[in-house]
Formats: structure tokens, C-alpha cells, sequence
């Protein structure tokens, strides 16, 4: 939990620090720093409720996503015993593009086949 300019009705209890690694045509690696290590959180993939991560767990791999295509995540702060909700800032989102399928290209030299794999990101 952090506090603005020392306004105790500034609370956030959102994620900060948000990032999006080792991304792939179909996966991605998803961190952050909470605001507080027992704070549960809810991971979303376009605005769509994907997993309920226990405290203590700050990074996720998001798998089964469709390549060359634009993806937000939002990590969401679930804190609990909260009262005034209006006044918490409990969420953060970012966005990333999964790499496209790369073309392959087969070259044959004396019954030895070398395969190329070249991955072309947009």
C-alpha cells in the first residue's frame, strides 16, 4: 500500500512496476510489485478475469494467446478489510503485441536438410 502526498485518502493499492517479458507467439511472461505482500490479486487478459493470484505471487505466465496480435493485461489489487473504495486506486494495465508465426525455409544439400526458422515481428 503506498500513500500521495502523505493523504492517508490517496491509497493506492494497485501493482506498480507492470511488465511484459519473454514474449512469443503464444505466451508471455507477466510481473509487478505489489503495494503490499498479502494483498491477493486478479490477473485480466482483455478486460476477460484469466486467474485469482494468492499473495505472494507476483509474476504469471500467460499462455494460449494468439500470435501477432495486440493483448492488454490488467492486474488487479484485492485487498482486504478496505473501506472507501472510491478513493483506492487498485489497478494498473498494460499493453503488448505477441510475435507472428516466422516463416520457415527448407534448404537440401546432399541428403542434409538444414531448417531456418525466422521470426518476423512487427
Amino acid at each position: 500500500m503506498s500513500v500521495t502526498n502523505g493523504n492517508l485518502n490517496d491509497l493506492s493499492y494497485a501493482p506498480s512496476d507492470l511488465r511484459v517479458d519473454r514474449i512469443n507467439q503464444t505466451s508471455a511472461v507477466v510481473s509487478w510489485w505489489p503495494a503490499s505482500n498479502d494483498i491477493v490479486h486478479k490477473l485480466f487478459v482483455n478486460d476477460i478475469e484469466v486467474q485469482t493470484l494468492k499473495a505472494g505471487v507476483y509474476r504469471f505466465k500467460l499462455s494460449g494467446l494468439l500470435p501477432n496480435t495486440k493483448h492488454k493485461v490488467t492486474i488487479r489489487a484485492k485487498p482486504i478489510n478496505i473501506t472507501n473504495i472510491q478513493q483506492q486506486q487498485l489497478a494498473t494495465s498494460i499493453e503488448f503485441c505477441t510475435t507472428s508465426f516466422g516463416k520457415i525455409w527448407i534448404f537440401f544439400f546432399k541428403k542434409t536438410i538444414l531448417v531456418f526458422c525466422f521470426v518476423f515481428a512487427r
